[in-house]
């Protein structure tokens, strides 16, 4: 296979072109530093191609720790793993001694906690148990998305629940990824001392939308049940002529994907 690095997305709209078998960019915070230009990257690869090529994108972990030794900060590589992959991308990042923090891949002065390799297998089963919902021909939706007494953003502001949806045949999917409590966000965690996001428990979600008939809604997450689909209380309200989902959401820790499947 062919494969070609376009750094910090520089070349991009060429390689899409190209007979690269799937595009590939390693990422820097110099142009692209917080968790919105992950997404942004795996987005346009995805719009250049016509969704027919898929992203895996570098981005090294904990970078400013990793001249000693040390351990990775879970929360940071959960959150950037999830904002890659609720993207439709892909993360190079693990390998058979470990995981990369730096663009030396033998370098090896952090290692991996038994929780954080616990919870990288999930994150990878879970993208691959649903990858039809993740990065199968699914696009962007602007159906609006609210959640009660919960701050929102629909492109990873700080402080907030970074909130969009996606469809495909079938099926809406709404992504939460949890922000809440940083003050910023920048996806490398060169300090690798991020504390957890405030965690959420029954949260009522509204998403709105149009004449759609539901047949069923469900959660998932790689944090919760082993990626185990649940399927979640609904009802159908209109507000002011909109139609809205009022959706109650049992918890939200680092990453919630709720796919809604219509009739």
């Amino acid at each position: 296979g062919i494969v070609f690095n376009t750094v910090n997305r520089y070349g991009l709209e060429y390689i899409a072109k190209s007979d690269v078998d799937f595009l590939y960019s390693e990422l820097w915070p110099s142009e692209n530093k917080d968790y919105n230009s992950l997404k942004e990257t795996v987005d346009i690869g995805y719009e250049l191609t016509g969704g027919k090529k898929n992203t895996v994108i570098a981005a090294y972990m904990n970078y400013g720790s990793a001249d000693s030794k040390g351990e990775f900060n879970e929360n940071s590589v959960r959150l950037c793993d999830a904002a890659i992959f609720a993207a439709g991308g892909d993360h190079i990042e693990l390998g058979d001694t470990g995981m990369l923090c730096k663009e030396y891949f033998p370098n090896k002065n952090l290692t991996m906690t038994d929780s954080l390799k616990a919870s990288m297998r999930s994150y990878y089963d879970f993208i691959t148990a649903y990858e039809n919902l993740l990065r199968d021909n699914v696009s962007e939706k602007n159906n609006k998305i609210q959640l009660q007494d919960i701050k929102t953003s629909n492109d990873g502001k700080a402080d907030t629940v970074w909130t969009y949806a996606k469809g495909k045949e079938g099926y809406d999917v709404i992504h939460m990824i949890n922000l809440l409590g940083y003050k910023w966000t920048g996806w490398r965690d060169d300090g690798a001392n991020y504390d957890p996001p405030e965690f959420k428990k029954n949260i009522k979600l509204k998403y709105y939308i149009k004449d759609d008939e539901i047949k069923g809604v469900y959660l998932a997450s790689p944090d919760l049940m082993g990626g185990k689909s649940e399927k979640l209380k609904y009802s159908v309200k209109e507000e002011n002529e909109e139609r809205y989902l009022e959706i109650c959401i049992p918890e939200l820790q680092y990453w919630d994907m709720v796919y809604i499947e219509k009739k």
